[in-house]
């Protein structure tokens, strides 16, 4: 683990990932395989006045880090992060993430899935234009292609106050 001036990075066995404070409402993530990142920024085009009021403790199996308001814990057992709200219960938990290596060809190429366990009344919605009609996302499988009449927006949001956005790198 790695301290940075916005927070922590951590080698882990699929890859690096980059734990960032932007506020005491807001841990940035971001993962990187065999050194690939974003090419360009998605959502910050200025910049940020650093946030400073946060911390983090290394334990021998998680280091985890704290503003007041929300906690990002890391296990180094399987690569999963969970995230909490300080003095408060689980926002949502990551139980599987896989990064495979499709080609090489004209660059690096491939896919993430990503599962997470989270409350049981939960509703998923966001992600653009969908031709299934689907407002809850909870528990599918969506692939986020741009084609025909769909409009891939690579954005969840919840109705348990947070919000993801997956970006794709292109």
């Amino acid at each position: 683990m790695k301290r940075t001036e916005r927070g922590i990075l951590i080698e882990g066995k699929q890859g690096i990932t980059e734990l960032s404070v932007l506020s005491e409402s807001i841990i940035r993530v971001q993962k990187r395989v065999d050194g690939q990142g974003a090419s360009e920024e998605l959502i910050l085009t200025g910049s940020l006045h650093p946030y400073d009021a946060w911390t983090v403790q290394e334990m021998p199996d998680v280091v985890r880090v704290e503003t007041r308001k929300l906690c990002a814990a890391y296990s180094f057992d399987d690569d999963s992060l969970w995230f909490y709200r300080n003095g408060g219960g689980e926002i949502l938990r990551e139980k599987e993430a896989r990064f495979v290596r499709n080609s090489e060809e004209n660059g690096w190429t491939g896919s993430v899935e990503q599962i997470f366990v989270s409350a049981e009344d939960e509703v998923l919605g966001g992600l653009g234009q969908q031709a299934d009609g689907a407002c809850n996302y909870k528990g599918r499988f969506v692939h986020l292609n741009q084609f025909n009449i769909i409009s891939a927006v690579p954005v969840l949001v919840s109705t348990n106050g947070y919000g993801q956005l997956l970006p794709d790198g292109a």
